[in-house]
């Protein structure tokens, strides 16, 4: 009974502090990324890069976005934002590179990939107005 306690105490703290850390977007390769300079065409940053994350054509200018971010995840606590990297590539009317600029997450706010939560129609409602409606309202079966 003793070593079983023993075992508990020091297994519980060890557990609280599982961390994972979980990248998501474009893997960064510095070299790679480093090889693009202004007047590459808009083929050769696809060639070395691959298909941007996003891409913008408002205000006619053309843009290329490579995003990136780490997210570490505590037990069961929400995962928060530890890094972050934007890799932006702006090409003039005739595609090619006008402009590379890099950002970080000190740059601005973190973006969100995927929105984690399903919309649907109707409200929410908590477990006890749950109860209470099928109270007053039975369902027949």
């Amino acid at each position: 009974m003793r070593t079983a306690s023993l075992c508990a105490f020091i297994a519980l703290p060890a557990a609280c502090e599982l961390s994972e850390t979980t990248n998501r977007g474009y893997l960064f390769d510095q070299e790679t990324a480093n090889a693009i300079a202004v007047g590459d065409s808009r083929e050769s940053v696809e060639l070395l890069l691959g298909s941007p994350s996003a891409t913008s054509t408002a205000f006619d200018q053309s843009a290329y976005y490579y995003l990136a971010q780490q997210e570490r995840s505590f037990s069961f606590f929400a995962p928060q934002s530890v890094g972050q990297s934007v890799l932006a590539i702006y090409f003039d009317s005739d595609d090619l590179v006008r402009e590379v600029k890099r950002f970080g997450l000190e740059d601005g706010q973190t973006f969100d990939f995927a929105e984690r939560a399903t919309p649907s129609v109707g409200e929410d409602l908590t477990v006890m107005e749950q109860m209470v409606d099928r109270f007053i309202n039975p369902v027949e079966p």
